[in-house]
């Protein structure tokens, strides 16, 4: 049997096809059974599924409820929505399944769920290539085998992301399916397709860029049909368009809001989180690693690749055996699948590039054995080789563009490149995206392309089997032997039962306020809905917090004395101390609990109180006037607190307003008037908030003496779309404490009451997302269906 019957038409399964099926399915309930029992570990504390209850929430009481207090302040939601689909889906599939099995194991499940339609997807781009079907069940387990979908789900915090697996597929199946039949079904999936992976995880549709210019390449190549292609694509695109990028809009408007990384080692992130040696494709164990330090160890498990895929690779790249079977349309698409994965490479070894981690990891080279430094340079070797076979190979055995781009892909720091050029690339911090999110899908592609061609040119039938099972006993030996990255973050069950008491404790705990968490783990993110107290500060999506409350945030870190105003201004009521975090060392609990007396304590939580929090809010008399936008000087904010002044950003300062205090003079400094030198204002008044917060997240109401007057600071987090009413009159919002919400109260006022009105534009992008994808997927759904009017149905699947 040859390479070009592997697309002929099949009836029923063959018995290496049964054996291949139940073997696939056997592994993946195998592997999901051991997940689903081994205990939780610290990345499984539900993470960004945990704002999507008020999401919900907000969405059943109040329609799209675009504010969200109880986390970093409050946020803006629209920045959530970069992640909507999958993470979205994950907190639907644990509220429906919650209460039957748990909210744990019911969000394990849904992620497993995820993987099974990872490998459908996977199977489906390998049947459009041409791949038999035995061919598209071995791509499937390859999909789950090599190990970097199950690293990036069960061992790091992107449960959410299993669904680009899904949408990764089917995206580059759709790029063939349309250029091949140009149906309408085909243009609407292959939309759709780009739209899901937009909306499961933004980020990825910057980082196929690059691997989809290739695609398209070699999908015109040699078309003299190019101009009607080009019109298909452009409708797949505008279906895209509207199902996944309309209702990204409002999520990109407010990012320019967000801190980002304003106050993190975003390079040195950059380059921790990079491919830098060619050694960890081939050791999943991390065996030739070991010394080297967290750098070059912790994350390497994103490339591994393993010994099989690499036999594979290399054997379809080199064999002449193989060299007609290179040049058919399956050996292209395989060829293409090769530079595809090596490009996600080439962007994932960051701003160093693949030759200069490699000198990196030389400058370290005393740490090693002296036998890993040849192995070293030969798995760099071997990645250039592949790279120069490759693409001599497509620029059909032409010497000289192949050298320069074999040269390029090693020595060309191109994510440093791409990241000068465009600034789309410049909030990128994990550089090994390029790899684990795109380039591996075409890796496990390429791999079960070429290893039906070898076994049906080089091994005799009777030991086809034999072979399969050793290479399968191989690949799961090498998966296993990465088994300490997983139980090296498992938490023992007692900390669940003592998390729930420490919840009931702050559930009913007499102080209102916030709670600040004293953790890297990402369970506190629950206490909005399991102790109905909002958090101050996450761990988990810090970019997304507003810059100005970054700034707050970071100048409380100065001192004792800033922490402690810091923690007053936020609402902070109690302070919880996670006490095995390793993220969180002892000498810092201990300076917290030198501040705040302990309110509550278990084996593994302690909970710290504050009573000088002024949450909900406070009046103030005295302030500072500050230019707008001088969040910058939260510094100095914070040292006036403790003289009971405020600093208020306005647009024009009235010296003869009552309790004016001073003003800024320069960019960060503060001129204080001669009366307040040395002297404190009149004392903050703490103001209760009529209801509760939890009942309405746009909406805040206070109830004041008519006798008082002065400015009423919340302590949440300001932002241009809030409004407020004075006794029914509108009056301005100003920003106070470089990141509060304040309004000024004079004489007299009796309600204020606070609203969060985001542009109605974001309604509508949103709902006309939602409106698209229902189109959408009624058209996938009913138009090929029996019910559907055979003319429709004909035009629909391209039928004449």
């Amino acid at each position: 049997m040859s390479s070009k019957n592997t697309s002929l038409p099949e009836t029923k399964p063959s018995q290496h096809e049964k054996i291949a099926i139940w073997t696939l399915i056997g592994l993946f309930f195998l592997l999901s059974a051991l997940w689903l029992l081994a205990p939780i570990s610290r990345e499984e504390g539900f993470a960004d599924t945990s704002r999507y209850p008020d999401v919900f929430r907000g969405l059943l009481t109040h329609g799209p409820s675009w504010w969200n207090p109880n986390y970093m302040l409050g946020q803006n939601l629209a920045t959530a929505y970069v992640a909507g689909l999958s993470v979205g889906l994950l907190s639907l599939g644990v509220k429906l399944l919650g209460f039957l099995i748990g909210g744990m194991a019911s969000f394990k499940m849904v992620v497993i769920l995820f993987a099974a339609g990872s490998l459908v997807a996977m199977n489906a781009l390998i049947r459009s290539m041409g791949g038999s079907r035995l061919i598209g069940i071995v791509g499937a387990g390859f999909y789950l085998l090599i190990p970097v979908m199950m690293v990036r789900g069960p061992v790091y915090e992107h449960f959410g992301q299993f669904m680009t697996f899904i949408f990764t597929p089917l995206l580059f199946r759709g790029i063939i399916a349309v250029a091949e039949r140009r149906s309408p079904a085909e243009i609407v999936l292959l939309g759709v397709a780009a739209a899901g992976l937009a909306l499961s995880y933004a980020k990825v549709a910057v980082i196929l860029v690059p691997i989809l210019a290739l695609w398209a390449w070699a999908v015109l190549r040699d078309r003299s049909d190019w101009q009607s292609l080009i019109k298909a694509y452009v409708m797949s695109l505008g279906v895209a368009v509207l199902c996944g990028l309309v209702p990204l809009l409002p999520g990109a408007k407010e990012f320019a809001n967000a801190a980002g990384f304003l106050f993190d080692p975003l390079d040195g992130w950059k380059s921790h989180y990079s491919f830098k040696t060619a050694l960890s494709l081939i050791d999943p164990s991390n065996y030739l690693l070991t010394g080297l330090g967290p750098d070059f160890e912790s994350d390497s498990a994103f490339f591994h690749m393993g010994i099989i895929p690499l036999i594979l690779l290399s054997l379809g790249l080199a064999l002449p055996g193989l060299a007609e079977w290179r040049k058919s349309k399956i050996g292209f698409w395989f060829l293409i699948l090769n530079a595809s994965w090596l490009i996600g490479l080439w962007f994932s070894a960051g701003p160093a590039g693949i030759f200069g981690g490699h000198l990196d990891l030389l400058k370290h080279a005393q740490q090693m054995p002296d036998t890993n430094i040849p192995i070293a340079w030969l798995s760099l070797v071997w990645l250039g080789w592949v790279a120069w076979l490759t693409a001599r190979a497509l620029f059909k055995e032409r010497v000289a563009p192949a050298l320069i781009a074999t040269a390029l892909f090693l020595a060309l720091p191109i994510f440093h490149v791409a990241e000068l050029l465009f600034p789309m690339f410049r909030d990128i911090r994990a550089p090994e995206s390029f790899f684990s999110t795109t380039g591996f899908c075409c890796l496990a592609a390429a791999t079960a392309l070429v290893s039906g061609e070898i076994f049906i040119q080089l091994i005799p039938q009777g030991r086809r089997l034999t072979l399969a099972a050793t290479a399968l006993a191989v690949m799961l030996l090498q998966l296993f032997s990465m088994s300490q990255i997983y139980t090296s973050r498992l938490l023992p069950n007692e900390i669940w039962k003592d998390y729930s008491a420490t919840c009931e404790f702050l559930k009913s705990a007499p102080i209102e306020g916030r709670v600040h968490p004293l953790s890297g783990r990402y369970f506190y993110l629950t206490l909005p809905q399991q102790a109905g107290r909002a958090v101050d500060t996450e761990s988990s999506a810090r970019h997304f917090q507003l810059k100005w409350v970054r700034h707050l945030e970071a100048a409380g870190n100065a001192s004792g004395d800033s922490l402690r105003s810091y923690l007053n201004l936020a609402g902070v009521a109690y302070v919880l101390l996670d006490k095995t975090d390793p993220f969180s060392p002892k000498q810092m609990q201990d300076f917290f609990r030198s501040i705040y007396p302990v309110a509550f304590e278990n084996n593994f939580f302690a909970v710290l109180a504050n009573p000088g929090t002024l949450y909900p809010a406070f009046l103030a008399h005295d302030f500072v006037a500050l230019p707008p936008e001088s969040y910058a000087m939260a510094p100095a904010a914070l040292q006036l607190t403790p003289q009971n002044l405020i600093t208020v950003e306005m647009a024009g300062v009235d010296r003869n307003m009552p309790g004016f205090a001073g003003q800024a003079k320069g960019s960060n400094q503060i001129e204080l008037l001669g009366q307040y030198q040395g002297k404190t204002g009149q004392p903050f008044a703490r103001v209760p908030l009529v209801g509760n917060r939890m009942d309405d997240y746009q909406r805040m109401s206070y109830q004041l003496p008519p006798t008082v007057s002065g400015w009423l600071v919340v302590s949440e987090a300001y932002h241009p779309d809030w409004t407020v009413m004075i006794d029914g009159r509108p009056t301005e919002v100003h920003p106070a404490e470089a990141a509060l919400l304040s309004t000024y109260v004079p004489p007299g006022s009796h309600e204020v009451t606070f609203q969060f009105k985001a542009p109605a534009w974001y309604s509508l992008c949103l709902g006309l997302g939602a409106i698209s994808w229902i189109a959408a997927l009624a058209a996938l759904l009913y138009l090929p269906s029996k019910w559907a009017p055979a003319k429709w149905r004909q035009w629909w699947i391209g039928k004449n």
